[in-house]
């Protein structure tokens, strides 16, 4: 037999439910966290969509601006 054999056979049965308890509860926080994880990124997903529709709303806004200042110069005949 193998020294980790050995170090297994050691164990007790109760050693043994105590560390799937342990593991088994591990994985339980690593789940909530991908959870979080998961939602933070669809998170992050939906307000980089906002920002670029923002972003060229803001060019129309800037554009808009630029041709009115560019029709009231001529009527008002400031350059």
């Amino acid at each position: 037999m193998t020294h980790s054999t050995n170090k297994l056979l050691g164990l007790q049965t109760n050693d043994f439910f105590q560390l799937n308890s342990r593991l088994a509860s591990e994985i339980t926080e690593l789940r909530k966290e991908n959870a979080e994880i998961s939602e933070l990124r669809k998170k992050f997903s939906e307000v980089e969509a906002e920002n670029i529709k923002l972003k060229a709303e803001n060019v129309k806004l800037i554009q808009a601006l630029e041709e009115h200042e560019s029709r009231l110069r001529l009527r008002t005949g400031f350059i």
